[in-house]
């Protein structure tokens, strides 16, 4: 087995787990919906429930991964390349809400700040990948539209957290497939990719 491929392999690995996207962009639109009254909050418990929910779901998928595909330590340098690209990238979605927030601008700040945060973040960890490119490439562009004029900040912000769940589920999905087609190119019988 050729080492470079292995170790390629293995850099990705932590950033493609994607399953771990799943609960998080359910979390995520259920904080939309909640948010707009559209569910019921039941004074916050379904929230509550549903974030506990994910934290399950996130342990069983740990265990699924450790035991399908073992365990990688990423390098210190990756681990601190990733807590900055965390911290600018939560800046940036702050940013973005309080433009949605205070401006009545005809784009989405909320949705285009985390778009561009998912997609750099993306390129920083994993190199260029076409998959994450064009989904988080067409939520930006959805973003960038001139349709979010006129709404209000607390409508924009929700209804671009509903966008942001699905898309980050979505992406969840395809970076899962993505680690299991990386593993078959190994030979390593290990498909994955559900």
């Amino acid at each position: 087995m050729e080492r470079g491929k292995l170790e390629a392999v293995a850099a990705g690995y932590t950033y493609l787990r994607g399953l771990f996207l799943i609960p998080a962009g359910v979390v995520i639109v259920l904080s939309g919906l909640t948010n707009m009254e559209w569910v019921p909050s039941l004074r916050g418990w379904l929230f509550v429930g549903a974030v506990s929910l994910a934290g399950l779901a996130s342990w069983g998928i740990a265990r699924y991964y450790a035991r399908t595909y073992g365990r990688v330590v990423p390098l210190r340098v990756a681990s601190v390349r990733v807590a900055l690209v965390t911290v600018a990238g939560a800046l940036v979605v702050v940013g973005g809400v309080q433009l949605d927030w205070s401006l009545d601008l005809p784009v989405g700040g909320t949705v285009a700040a985390f778009a561009l945060v998912m997609l750099v973040s993306c390129v920083l960890t994993l190199g260029v990948r076409a998959h994450q490119v064009i989904i988080w490439g067409v939520l930006l562009a959805v973003a960038l539209l001139p349709l979010w004029g006129g709404a209000s900040g607390d409508v924009k912000i929700n209804a671009g957290l509903v966008l942001v769940g699905v898309t980050t589920a979505l992406a969840g999905i395809f970076d899962h497939r993505a680690l299991g087609r990386a593993f078959e190119s190994l030979g390593s019988g290990h498909a994955g990719s559900g």
